[in-house]
């Protein structure tokens, strides 16, 4: 089906995958940037703090524009959000010192992460059922581009021009996105929230600082000190995360705390085994790293395709079938790398694999997207776009972490990489098997041919 939108739904949905292209571009060149950042700066020690900056400001950003998108509508924190991320950027560009990059990467995830969870509560506000899986699926496609390019593009930028412009490069096209959705947005008021911004907003710095007590914990050897840590963190970070995520999550019921659970589960198995597949294809086949990124930028593309396929299909079948089949799709995927720890079998095995694995998810995520707009009650589009984005936040997070913290362990047991990794994808295959049983309870309903939403 072919869904013609009006010019404002146009400018609407190109400043809106404009502003998720430079949230994308911003967090994947920043890895190619990074090691001529520090070569220039110093500050070695810092390196991993940039990115655990932006993840855990990220989550505050999350939760906090959930909030002020329910009170204010949409426009005044998309521009907030905007705002504080080109400060990051600014910032980011005119550092002296590592210490301040780190600092600058903590205010573009805090703006990155408003931004996800409006753009969101723009989709849900703006488009009809009908029109959502189209959408999303150019919600999708706006990370490709960043993913096939940012790397290469900022790699080139740092070299001829310096490590800066990778940063100062992007602020133009964050008013560009500011021109294009602003405008459009303008008569989206707001409501009165649930809870009040500081009970809101603490919610999400609780969240981030358990989860960084328990990612520091697993990133280290496991004594008795960081034990406490994970420990700890995770009796701040549970009771954040289930007053943040809805009722009903624990138990995939009913459907729209069911797609939370689907997409948290989700991206625990496809990311913390996507983060170690290079690994697994330098160390045991000896590839070079282009070739193990390669993995990467085939899964991108099938997401993306995928994603477009299963926007044509929305209006054919029921959620429950899409999803599941994505899921099945991904946990078959993970058990199909297993011969590619055997370095006798053709590292290509992977490629294809994983390309299937991208496949898998650009069907499963837009469905559990666009379900859980169409179930969710008027007036809730903030609270549901804030759940979304930590679900997926926190899956991520806690895949790579348990990952990472298996192949450490293996590493200090002098186990081989392929044992640590085989463990590691038994865990992922394992959670992916239970994404599968948790999508059987999205609804029989078509999402494409709801006219009316419900509370689910």
């Amino acid at each position: 089906m072919t869904i013609e939108l009006d010019a404002r739904k146009r400018a609407l949905l190109l400043g809106s995958v404009l502003a998720v292209t430079l949230h994308a571009f911003d967090e994947l060149s920043v890895v190619t940037a990074l090691p001529v950042i520090v070569a220039d700066l110093g500050g070695r020690h810092l390196y991993g703090s940039a990115f655990f900056s932006y993840v855990l400001a990220s989550i505050v950003g999350l939760v906090g524009a959930g909030w002020l998108a329910t009170r204010y509508g949409p426009r005044r924190p998309l521009g907030w959000g905007l705002a504080v991320f080109a400060f990051g950027l600014a910032l980011a560009a005119c550092a002296p010192s590592m210490a301040v990059v780190v600092v600058a990467r903590a205010f573009q995830g805090l703006g990155g992460g408003i931004l996800n969870t409006v753009v969101l509560v723009i989709v849900n506000r703006t488009f009809e059922n009908a029109e959502r899986p189209r959408v999303m699926a150019w919600m999708a496609t706006a990370w490709v581009v960043p993913s096939l390019l940012a790397p290469a593009v900022a790699g080139a930028v740092a070299e001829a021009y310096g490590w800066r412009w990778v940063f100062g490069g992007l602020l133009p096209l964050v008013a560009i996105a500011a021109g294009l959705a602003m405008p459009a947005i303008r008569s989206l008021g707001g409501s009165t929230p649930d809870r009040s911004f500081i009970s809101e907003a603490s919610g999400g710095i609780r969240l981030a600082i358990g989860l960084g007590l328990m990612l520091s914990g697993l990133a280290q050897q496991m004594t008795i000190w960081t034990l406490c840590a994970v420990v700890a963190g995770a009796a701040i970070a549970l009771p954040a995360l289930a007053r943040i995520l809805p009722a009903g999550f624990l138990r995939a019921a009913p459907i729209v705390p069911a797609a939370m659970a689907t997409k948290f589960l989700l991206a625990f198995a496809f990311f913390g085994t996507e983060g170690f597949l290079p690994l697994a294809l330098t160390e045991i086949h000896g590839t070079t790293a282009s070739f193990a990124g390669l993995s990467l930028t085939t899964a991108a593309l099938s997401w993306s395709a995928a994603a477009q396929l299963q926007a044509r299909l929305a209006d054919r079948f029921s959620s429950r079938s899409l999803c599941a089949l994505g899921c099945s799709i991904v946990a078959l995927s993970i058990a199909s790398l297993y011969p590619v720890l055997d370095p006798d079998v053709t590292p290509a095995v992977a490629l294809v694999a994983w390309a299937f694995a991208g496949a898998g998810m650009g069907i499963a995520y837009n469905t559990i997207t666009t379900t859980a707009m169409a179930y969710s009650p008027k007036g809730k589009e903030g609270t549901l776009s804030t759940s979304l984005g930590v679900a997926d936040a926190v899956g991520i997070s806690l895949g790579t972490g348990l990952a990472g913290a298996l192949v450490a362990f293996g590493d200090r047991s002098q186990w081989a990489t392929a044992d640590s990794l085989g463990i590691s994808w038994l865990w992922m295959g394992a959670v992916a098997a239970v994404a599968v049983v948790a999508s059987l309870r999205l609804g029989s309903g078509v999402v494409g041919k709801l006219e009316h939403e419900s509370s689910g």
